[in-house]
């Protein structure tokens, strides 16, 4: 059984782990990958900035958003066995805001602002210079971004 980027999306993690456990025969694995969003770290030169960013993200929306690091723990919980467990960070230093909307194979700055007004990081008024500033950071080669993913194998 595999699931990726889904449990961040659930208010209950555990329940549905416990799910995967019912369901899955004596022996069966199941290969858990997700994000820890509490790791998101933006520098584009304005220290503002990075610690707005780290706060939004670590209750980002009211849901598990630093479930990726807690998945080894989970598993073992919901009465699974760990075999495996590795951790990658994903650093974004080249992006080029003329070219495209957002970083490869990342979300727009447009969308991180989105979430800094939601949880009361930005104001809807400073949601446009957010933008700019880290719009003019990438394009004078100051832009520095990291998010850290997490995957656990084991078996039932």
């Amino acid at each position: 059984m595999r699931s990726e980027r889904t449990l961040q999306w659930i208010a209950e993690p555990l329940v549905a782990l416990g799910e995967m456990a019912r369901v899955l025969r004596p022996g069966g694995r199941v290969s858990l990958i997700d994000t820890d969003w509490s790791t998101l770290t933006l520098d584009v030169g304005d220290d503002d900035i990075a610690p707005r960013v780290r706060t939004a993200m670590s209750v980002e929306r009211n849901r598990p958003s630093n479930i990726g690091s807690r998945l080894h723990e989970l598993v073992s919980t919901a009465g699974f066995t760990p075999h495996a467990r590795t951790s990658q960070t994903h650093t974004w230093t080249q992006w080029n805001p003329d070219r495209s909307p957002a970083p490869d194979g990342c979300f727009s700055m447009e969308s991180l602002a989105d979430n800094l007004v939601d949880e009361g990081q930005l104001t809807t008024a400073e949601r446009a210079d957010f933008v700019q500033t880290v719009r003019t950071a990438a394009r004078h080669d100051r832009f520095t971004m990291r998010l850290t993913m997490y995957a656990v194998i084991a078996a039932r």
